[in-house]
């Protein structure tokens, strides 16, 4: 059985996405800011799908689709359920196996895909990096968002193939404008205030953080700074909790 989850679910919902808090740190962010499984006032709901009463998969449908626990057979009855509101998504992403079972049915009601990632690795660090941390990587403050800015765009523009900012720069600019109010955003800048290095701590969780929007400037590529300026923000304080 699929339905959407309501809070009495919460707690359900939080067990299955716990089974692994790297994969799961969106929905498990969500939950830590929310505290409820059931529908967000902007449109978000999670779909459960019920074996004899105990979940056994879920799928945040939002803007974007995120499936939880979901595997070859409860994927494309989640696909059709999302086929059948007749909703947009802008994306789906997790495990490869939950999201090409999702879409081999929510493809045939959706507009044709900018790009299918199959083979896309998620990659964990647990332990202590033995890479000394470069030491000019700082939080972006306010002041520095149009300078940032232009760095941003180029990398999303590198990374998925379009400019954020094509049909406009509102959105996407408060996109990055509430990331550094979050201090979630962090940036190394040369002598000269250009950005060498910036990337976003795109989802926090208590227990993971994912890193993402990582960006250095093509005049400083090649130089084995990536690694140095990873390693100075691997570990965030407490206070990123979403809590």
């Amino acid at each position: 059985m699929l339905r959407v989850l309501d809070k009495a679910d919460t707690d359900a919902l939080w067990a299955l996405a716990e089974t692994d808090p790297v994969a799961n740190i969106f929905l498990l962010s969500h939950l830590e800011t929310t505290r409820s499984a059931a529908p967000t006032p902007a449109g978000g709901r999670v779909v459960g799908v019920f074996d004899h009463g105990h979940l056994t998969a879920a799928c945040w449908a939002g803007v974007n689709v995120v499936p939880v626990g979901v595997t070859t057979d409860t994927g494309p009855e989640i696909g059709a359920y999302l086929a059948r509101s007749g909703r947009r998504y802008s994306s789906i992403f997790g495990p490869a196996e939950a999201v090409l079972s999702i879409w081999s049915e929510l493809q045939h009601s959706s507009p044709q895909p900018f790009d299918v990632r199959s083979d896309q690795p998620l990659l964990q660090m647990t332990g202590v990096s033995q890479v000394q941390p470069a030491p000019g990587l700082r939080y972006a403050q306010p002041s520095e968002l149009d300078v940032l800015l232009p760095a941003c765009a180029a990398m999303f523009e590198e990374e998925v193939g379009y400019s954020p900012v094509a049909g406009g720069s509102h959105h996407y600019r408060q996109r990055v404008k509430s990331l550094i109010a979050r201090q979630q955003s962090l940036v190394d800048f040369d002598a000269s205030g250009r950005v060498v290095f910036k990337a976003e701590l795109g989802t926090v969780s208590s227990g993971a953080v994912q890193i993402q929007g990582v960006w250095m400037n093509p005049e400083y590529r090649g130089r084995g700074l990536s690694a140095p300026t990873c390693r100075r923000w691997l570990r965030p304080p407490a206070r990123w909790r979403p809590w």
